[in-house]
């Protein structure tokens, strides 16, 4: 059992308790990332359009936790493109943002039995 977590999630409040600014910060961060190929490049085409504020883009879904906007990031993003992954991580950083690992849970373990 790996003690990895599978889940990142980042809140919209900094380590000193402020809310983070701008609003829509999940949808660019969204729009930045998802800009990211395969190749490592950006490719051109950034999603957009009315229902941007409900999509999944691949590893990346906004959510709204305990009232607060979050974004859930699932880590498996590190191995499909690392260079998302740490781009992410320097901005989780530089913004001082809050930040709770969800680790890996056995679903048999969750089950009645």
């Amino acid at each position: 059992m790996t003690s990895d977590p599978t889940k990142i999630v980042i809140e919209g409040i900094t380590l000193d308790g402020t809310v983070f600014r701008p609003s829509d910060w999940i949808e660019r961060l969204i729009d930045t990332l998802s800009s990211f190929g395969k190749d490592r490049r950006s490719r051109p085409g950034s999603y957009s359009g009315p229902d941007r504020r409900r999509r999944q883009v691949d590893f990346l879904q906004a959510q709204m936790i305990d009232g607060r906007k979050c974004l859930v990031v699932d880590t498996r993003l590190h191995d499909a493109n690392p260079v998302a992954y740490r781009f992410l991580l320097e901005f989780i950083q530089n913004n001082r943002l809050r930040m709770l690992e969800i680790e890996r849970t056995n679903p048999a373990a969750a089950e009645p039995g």
